[in-house]
């Protein structure tokens, strides 16, 4: 997707053209957004807990995942909402899913060996 271009749908990625150190911004972004995802989860806590709770660090998780299904994958990837496009459909949402519990369950981990 080029914004230069006034593309802001793809149609696939394989046709895109590469665009110098797309990989290096795509994984700068991706972890800055994680980094972000992290302090909001410790605020949560210090809001509704006294304690690290493995519940909301599930639960942000799961939201989290739930953006990349309703945003990315129907408007960055064109695969549809919840990679309806896709034949790969089951494998796309359990890696998806596992991989944000991960997440989930690595900020409570993180904020638990702080707190």
């Amino acid at each position: 997707m080029v914004i230069k271009k006034e593309r802001y749908v793809r149609n696939s990625l394989v046709d895109d053209d590469e665009v110098k150190n797309e990989l290096l911004w795509g994984y700068l972004i991706h972890y800055g957004i994680g980094i972000i995802y992290g302090l909001i989860y410790v605020i949560l806590n210090n809001i509704f807990f006294d304690y690290p709770s493995i519940f909301i660090a599930y639960l942000f998780g799961f939201i989290t995942v739930l953006g990349a299904w309703c945003y990315l994958m129907p408007f960055a990837y064109n695969l549809g909402f919840f990679a309806s496009k896709s034949n790969q459909r089951f494998h796309i949402l359990a890696q998806n899913l596992i991989v944000h519990f991960v997440f989930g369950t690595g900020l409570f981990i993180g904020y638990y060996i702080t707190y």
